[in-house]
């Protein structure tokens, strides 16, 4: 169920977006944070990012943790980012944990267990696996590093997205190559596809979704078209900007099938009224809630 249940929860809140909580000191409010140890820093954190979601948690349904912000910090940040992820989950957020990852089979293997849990009893691991409803993983190793996931979305109702065409002006230079008769974003999109068969729940999309961000409103709408059983994650998209109506076209005619990664704009609200950081916060949440729904009708 975890591809319906992000698609649910979108549902009800009418809003196709996922915060990504990539935190740093910069983005700290200095009541929170003012300097001090590794372990002020850590606290810092936790304290925060748990402001952040207490005040989103009405008007943005998922977020997404990437552990590199956190291990900077050691131990400590990993503790932070798994904590946080707990918390995310009992307020009612679908989380998604980014890890980029493109392994061997015993690497993915072992990922796939470490992250989801084990597929029986008998696999006890060595702790509790982590408290989330998917990864966004690497895909360019190809089946090999992928494969090892499959069972465990289909088992254990989760989900993964496959790392398909970022949002980095430098992914041109490999992940839009001609590979035969498609770009490699495509060939990829493609691999998805096969990866998907019988794995569909009860949104009708598949448990395994890509990320990608398409090169323009006119691509974006042959993806949707092409690729119609796979949830799209957008990555790397900014609150504000002219992108947000060139980014509708991947979704269907229903406003399902995608969700929006925001990058900037909610986790610097603060800054506008560092008095109350927290309202600030709310504020900015339903703002982009309200823009969102003026481009996607999320029916």
């Amino acid at each position: 169920m975890s591809m319906e249940l992000l698609q649910r929860k979108i549902c009800e809140k009418r809003t196709p977006a996922l915060v990504s909580l990539d935190l740093t000191p910069a983005l700290l409010p200095p009541s929170v944070w003012s300097g001090g140890s590794v372990a002020d820093l850590a606290a810092a954190y936790e304290s925060w990012g748990r402001t952040i979601l207490d005040a989103l948690a009405d008007s943005i349904p998922a977020v997404k943790f990437h552990p590199v912000w956190f291990e900077r910090l050691g131990s400590r940040g990993l503790d932070v980012v798994r904590d946080l992820c707990a918390y995310a989950q009992s307020l009612g957020y679908y989380v998604l944990l980014e890890t980029g990852r493109s392994d061997h089979p015993a690497a993915a293997e072992l990922s796939a267990a470490t992250y989801f849990g084990p597929l029986s009893a008998q696999n006890e691991p060595w702790e509790q696996p982590w408290p989330i409803h998917g990864l966004s993983i690497g895909g360019y190793t190809g089946s090999d590093g992928v494969k090892p996931y499959l069972a465990h979305c289909k088992t254990l109702n989760k989900s993964i997205f496959v790392q398909a065409r970022t949002a980095d002006k430098s992914a041109r230079e490999v992940q839009d190559l001609i590979s035969g008769d498609r770009v490699v974003h495509t060939a990829m999109a493609d691999l998805a596809v096969r990866w998907s068969v019988g794995m569909e729940d009860g949104s009708g999309f598949s448990r395994v979704g890509v990320a990608l961000c398409p090169r323009s409103a006119d691509a974006a709408a042959e993806l949707r078209r092409r690729y119609e059983r796979l949830f799209f994650l957008i990555p790397g998209r900014t609150v504000h900007g002219s992108s947000f109506k060139d980014m509708t076209r991947l979704f269907d005619k229903y406003g399902h099938g995608a969700v929006m990664e925001i990058t900037s704009g909610l986790l610097d609200a603060w800054e506008r009224h560092p008095t109350d950081p927290a309202g600030a916060l709310q504020l900015a949440g339903e703002r982009l809630r309200d823009e969102l729904a003026r481009h996607v009708k999320v029916m």
